[in-house]
């Protein structure tokens, strides 16, 4: 796997070589939020070649590809918001402009946060960063100009809760679904809030451990008095109040997988302790004898960490 200087680094993605050149421009018009919750992550594909194109936008077209299952099997589905006009903007394409204009007597429309009253033009560089669109304060779309790929056939059905049929979304769950059958361990990268764990459970679901047990662990909240035993369990009578052998998130997790969310953030008293357990897969619970685990580790983090293969 190598770098991808072009990545958006606050999205999780595998970092891989992508076989296969851009052939065909076109529109790609995304759901990011709905009132209907199933409906947001759906996009449609609108074809930019051939010269002029015309496309109305309101609440019975275009038709959205929306992932209805969470296997990859995806439903068409219309915008169908009540409070969205049948025609509420007409979307026209020529030589790398898009026209945006508000249709008569139609609801109200935002473009960029902006209110659109008849009509605007959008060059290329703002299709390629991606323009939003608000539909009746009620529905936010995104419009981004973005190339098919030769090759890149359907949407893998693979186990998964990520939302979405974008091309984004699609190389994800391909990468996902190369990168789960094998046992390496992997770092996936990303700000909080954009799916990390959603990835990491995308990964177990997909492995030959997916009968077996996915073990969370925020490194950052583990107490540094504690995270020994936390960690790698304790022996019964190791300390005052181990009445019982208590068993730790490594141990939870053999033969399945370890996700050590945060882990950028792992205390400096605990690392020295995490790295032998993760080069040697070995542990000693507090109190006890050293033991093997038989486990697949996934990390993530925000922070900025080198080396490894990142997602």
């Amino acid at each position: 796997m190598t770098k991808n200087p072009d990545l958006d680094p606050t999205l999780p993605s595998v970092v891989a070589d992508l076989n296969g050149k851009y052939s065909r421009k076109r529109l790609t018009l995304t759901i990011a939020f709905h009132p209907d919750t199933r409906l947001i992550g759906g996009a449609v594909h609108l074809d930019c070649e051939g010269g002029k194109q015309d496309w109305v936008l309101g609440r019975n077209l275009p038709v959205f590809s929306v992932v209805g299952d969470g296997r990859g099997e995806s439903v068409a589905e219309s915008l169908g918001d009540l409070h969205i006009s049948r025609a509420a903007l007409r979307l026209t394409y020529t030589r790398n402009c898009v026209a945006v204009e508000r249709q008569s007597r139609a609801c109200r429309c935002q473009v960029n946060g902006r209110e659109l009253a008849d009509k605007v033009s959008l060059d290329t560089a703002l299709l390629e960063e991606g323009v939003v669109i608000f539909l009746a304060h009620r529905v936010v779309l995104v419009l981004r100009q973005s190339s098919s790929r030769r090759g890149q056939g359907a949407l893998p059905k693979i186990e998964s809760a990520l939302r979405g049929s974008s091309t984004y979304i699609c190389d994800l769950k391909r990468q996902i679904q190369s990168v789960a059958q094998s046992n390496v361990d992997v770092l996936i990268r990303g700000e909080t809030g954009t799916g990390k764990e959603l990835v990491a459970a995308a990964l177990h679901a997909n492995s030959p451990r997916s009968k077996e047990k996915l073990v969370t662990v925020n490194m950052s909240a583990i107490p540094v008095a504690l995270a020994p035993a936390a960690l790698f369990g304790s022996a019964k009578g190791a300390f005052t109040g181990a009445d019982s052998h208590s068993v730790g998130y490594f141990e939870q997790a053999h033969n399945g997988t370890l996700f050590l969310d945060e882990v950028g953030d792992t205390p400096t008293e605990i690392q020295a302790q995490l790295l032998r357990a993760l080069q040697e897969r070995e542990i000693q619970p507090v109190g006890g004898r050293v033991r093997r685990v038989d486990i697949r580790v996934v990390a993530a983090t925000d922070a900025p960490i080198d080396g490894g293969s990142d997602f």
